[in-house]
């Protein structure tokens, strides 16, 4: 195993002529191995050279072999994902996917196989930042407490100069990226929500504790701010926007699309603590006139969110209030059964600004997975889901873990 701080500043030779000392391990990293694909040499001059590995005789315990002199190799061939191991990952932070957790990088284990050179593990212990202050491995703990090796496979690099995607670190459970976002701070967390797509980016922005999510998105642009939160549920948009100064708002809204921006500013006039200021006005809504498998075929369409998709709004002329109907039992049913058939008509309702309280009470009592909210004449103005009102009463952490047990 070969360690790259054991490397950094060793002198590079050919032959018996001096030509410099290694500055860098360059790596083409994939998502579960990394391959050294070249070195870094500073010369005598101090000018910084980048070289192929098909160049290097050896890499020796006292010095570097070039197989010719370093004027005539010629440079490396950038590459996507290409990474330069001290600069982008030593002494940096990056995720362990595997424990969900963030790690200051100590040291790089390589491994020689056969004519390559294969990045295995970065050490984020104390037992690798002894290895690299030179103690010898006899004298190093052997206790797994002191030892943090973390397998290429489940390292996700955080330095903002790589142009990463985050492949690994976005197929975590939003609710573990949010854990991350807390534990990396305002800035590192706005940072990395930026590089991750718009969708993953506002399922994790949901979940990152209230306190924390508007100080988050002053630190985006208005135009990338616009674009996650464009994609977040309607009422959580809503939320974020009321709790931010007005001008960031005033800009973060004239960013968004039309439609969306609509959505958020229709919740934004009633107040926080009624039906109104929790209901999501992003709802299916089905016609009672229709058949099941027409409903079906929408339902299929919309892919509506796993929020608003276990009971649906059935309406007649337009948008008033028929009835409520279950997936469940739209799923059971004959395809040229009529939606008419099927619904429960006395639903409860509430107008928007019934107070929360008496929301909860009637999810209490009735067993509710999603109540709909009316104004005077029965038109529907949004939804309130059981989500909702769980996030009135329940510490934000058992939520965030709740909701990682029902995926």
């Amino acid at each position: 195993m070969r360690y790259l701080s054991h490397y950094l500043h060793r002198q590079v030779h050919f032959k018996k002529q001096h030509l410099g000392e290694l500055a860098d391990w360059i790596m083409n990293a994939r998502p579960t191995q990394a391959e050294l694909a070249g070195l870094a040499i500073t010369d005598n001059d101090g000018r910084e050279r980048s070289i192929s590995l098909n160049d290097v005789e050896s890499l020796g315990h006292r010095y570097i072999y070039l197989k010719r002199n370093l004027d005539e190799c010629p440079d490396l061939a950038p590459a996507e994902g290409q990474i330069r191991l001290a600069e982008h990952i030593l002494d940096k932070q990056v995720v362990d996917t595997r424990k969900k957790k963030v790690y200051r990088v100590n040291d790089i284990e390589v491994e020689q196989e056969g004519e390559r050179f294969l990045v295995r593990w970065v050490d984020a212990g104390l037992a690798g930042l002894l290895n690299r202050l030179g103690l010898p491995e006899s004298l190093q703990p052997k206790s797994g407490k002191m030892q943090r090796r973390i397998a290429w496979a489940n390292v996700e690099p955080l330095d903002p100069d790589l142009k990463s995607s985050f492949e690994k670190l976005s197929k975590l459970h939003p609710a573990d990226i949010a854990d991350i976002v807390e534990e990396l701070g305002v800035t590192q967390g706005a940072n990395l929500l930026e590089r991750l797509d718009d969708e993953t980016a506002a399922e994790t922005l949901t979940e990152v504790e209230p306190a924390m999510q508007s100080d988050i998105v002053e630190e985006i642009k208005p135009q990338d701010a616009a674009d996650i939160i464009g994609e977040m549920e309607p009422d959580d948009a809503a939320d974020l926007i009321s709790d931010l100064p007005q001008e960031t708002a005033r800009q973060i809204m004239n960013e968004m699309e039309s439609e969306e921006k609509a959505e958020v500013q229709e919740l934004l006039q009633y107040l926080e603590d009624s039906a109104g200021g929790i209901m999501n006005n992003d709802y299916l809504a089905v016609s009672r006139r229709q058949t099941v498998e027409q409903v079906l075929n929408k339902f299929r369409a919309d892919k509506p969110e796993p929020e608003v998709a276990y009971n649906l709004i059935v309406t007649e002329g337009g948008e008033k209030l028929a009835g409520v109907l279950s997936l469940r039992d739209l799923v059971v049913a004959l395809p040229q059964t009529k939606i008419d058939d099927l619904i429960i008509t006395d639903t409860p309702t509430v107008r928007p600004d019934t107070p929360l309280s008496e929301v909860a009470d009637l999810f209490s009592k009735y067993d509710l997975v999603m109540l709909p909210v009316t104004d005077h004449a029965r038109q529907v103005l949004g939804v309130i889901t059981v989500d909702d009102v769980i996030e009135l009463v329940v510490p934000e952490k058992w939520k965030r873990s709740h909701r990682k047990r029902l995926i």
